[in-house]
């Protein structure tokens, strides 16, 4: 009942709210792409259930009439031609617009035709033996995307669609194409897949420019943590590049070459990110399992790396990339949820819980089970920019608690104006001012008074010269009734009558009528040199000031 107990403590301080918004945010996001995936089901939107196969080089079809959801790995490349006679499309939309009130659309001549999800080399469309459009590069066809929403214009009165599908490594339409008036649901999607990639891309790159900043500012201790992090976002940020199609490629040398680059860097990625989780982040209570959790992801991304280094091209693009690489990548990522959970970092739990939907998901997809699109690198993109995020904030921590810490090195306790240390880190320039201040008669005052009226009046002084000096001027106490006033870029001139006016209003200021002598002078190369010279003219002044007295 404790453990119980314990757990539940756990669940509502730690869990409770940023598993309930993950939560949230994970069915927004795959209710939101299953609504655009799929026809309407008012009826205004017609599917394709099936094609007819004209041409198969490969064989790759048992049957003339095959479903409109298929997918291949290829072992070499290849090209099927598909057709579909859609000389009901005008009759069918036209009705069904009518019955919804659509009846704005019906006065197109295009109808466009929808994929959700496909992935292949190269494409192009026919109506009616007319080419309407393609993808990808015409000459070598060794484009690329992956799982790619694609929309295609037709003219709504054409008797017969005619697709021809190139295949360099995989080829499949994953998911039902249909006809449809409006391009909102291919702008969603293509937005998901294709914009928030560019976009993540961007963020990472100034993310790590700033990483690469602070790296060298970071003591030793915190070093290593901050490396593993910006490692791991480096790397994720090469594989996200795999997830955006690439339209060109000069050779299949290269074309192999870059997606064996994108694949490592996917499997290097979680290598960094496991051991920065378990170096820092990890709640110390969990020494074991942190130690398994290392040579368990370790094991896993370093198996699957040698498969993507030493395995021949085509037996691992065509055999072992999908579903072995693809299954591994799940584990993987389903080992990273869990220790992300035992950082008890709400925002980590958070976006965990994003990725861990996101895995479930493209598990059931790929066992059959549902029909839906991959959803992990929409995950994965929110997971890792929560890890920038948590590390952004983590330097702003650290480096607000130096800032304080400094702040506090260098300021005088009693007056709040900085204390003689901060003299260590100013840089002086040749047309600054230096001005320095003596109070007079402070023993006496402390003496007939009290040291708490003479606490006063060192206070006072500050608050005077604070208000008369610039937001970029500096105020030095140097001892007990010693006081060092910088004025950067200010002539003597200035200086002068600043200093005149602060004598005034100060000995208005209290009671007791208190005056200082100063002496003030521009900045010389030795700042040692200039302090001494400043401080015979401030003797000079306070013996002025004691003949007029005496008068």
């Amino acid at each position: 009942m404790k453990k119980l107990s314990y757990f539940l403590n756990m669940y509502d301080y730690y869990y409770k709210t940023p598993v309930l918004i993950g939560l949230i945010m994970f069915l927004l996001i795959f209710v939101i792409l299953q609504i655009c995936i799929r026809p309407s089901i008012f009826g205004t939107e017609l599917a394709i259930e099936k094609w007819t196969v004209v041409e198969d080089k490969d064989k790759l079809f048992d049957s003339n009439e095959v479903h409109s959801v298929f997918y291949f790995q290829l072992e070499k490349p290849t090209y099927v031609v598909l057709e579909k006679n859609i000389s009901l499309i005008k009759v069918l939309l036209q009705k069904t617009a009518s019955v919804f009130d659509f009846g704005k659309y019906t006065e197109k001549e295009y109808v466009y035709i929808y994929f959700p999800d496909i992935d292949l080399s190269y494409m192009e469309i026919y109506a009616d033996g007319i080419l309407q459009g393609r993808f990808g590069e015409p000459n070598k066809r060794l484009s690329y995307s992956w799982f790619q929403p694609l929309v295609f214009a037709v003219p709504k009165n054409s008797q017969k669609i005619r697709l021809i599908l190139y295949g360099n490594e995989s080829m499949g339409i994953n998911a039902k194409p249909f006809f449809t008036y409006s391009l909102s649901k291919y702008s969603i999607v293509n937005a998901f897949s294709i914009f928030l990639i560019p976009f993540f891309l961007g963020l990472m790159m100034v993310t790590e420019i700033f990483f690469l900043y602070i790296f060298f500012k970071l003591d030793k201790s915190r070093k290593k943590h901050f490396l593993f992090f910006a490692l791991s976002i480096l790397f994720f940020s090469i594989w996200t590049l795999d997830l955006l199609p690439h339209l060109y490629f000069d050779s299949q040398t290269l074309y192999y070459l870059t997606r064996r680059v994108f694949i490592t860097s996917m499997f290097i990625s979680p290598i960094f990110l496991i051991l920065g989780l378990t170096d820092k982040m990890m709640n110390s209570s969990h020494p074991i399992f942190n130690k398994w959790m290392r040579i368990v992801t370790i094991f896993f991304s370093a198996f699957t790396l040698i498969l993507s280094i030493f395995t021949p091209n085509r037996l691992f693009f065509s055999e072992i990339e999908y579903p072995y690489i693809y299954f591994l990548q799940i584990i993987v990522y389903g080992l990273i949820v869990i220790a992300s959970f035992l950082t008890y970092s709400r925002t980590l739990i958070f976006s965990s819980i994003v990725l861990a939907f996101s895995l479930v998901n493209d598990t059931l997809w790929n066992l059959n089970l549902m029909e839906s699109k991959t959803l992990i690198p929409i995950g994965a993109i929110i997971y890792f920019g929560t890890i920038s995020g948590t590390l952004i904030e983590e330097y702003k921590n650290v480096f607000t608690s130096e800032r304080v810490h400094f702040a506090k090195s260098v300021t005088d306790s009693l007056t709040g104006a900085y204390n003689r240390h901060f003299l260590d880190h100013l840089k002086l320039q040749s047309n600054d001012t230096v001005v320095l201040i003596d109070l007079n008669n402070l023993k006496k005052i402390n003496d007939t008074h009290g040291h708490e009226v003479g606490d006063e009046i060192i206070k006072k002084l500050v608050e005077v010269l604070r208000s008369n000096i610039r937001s970029t001027d500096y105020i030095v106490r140097l001892g007990g009734d010693e006081f060092l006033v910088i004025l950067p870029n200010c002539p003597l001139e200035r200086a002068e009558n600043l200093i005149k006016n602060s004598l005034r209003e100060y000995r208005q200021s209290h009671w007791t009528h208190p005056t200082f002598a100063y002496g003030f002078k521009k900045f010389e190369v030795d700042f040692k040199k200039t302090l001494e010279e400043v401080d015979k003219l401030m003797y000079q002044k306070k013996e002025e000031m004691k003949k007029e007295s005496k008068n």
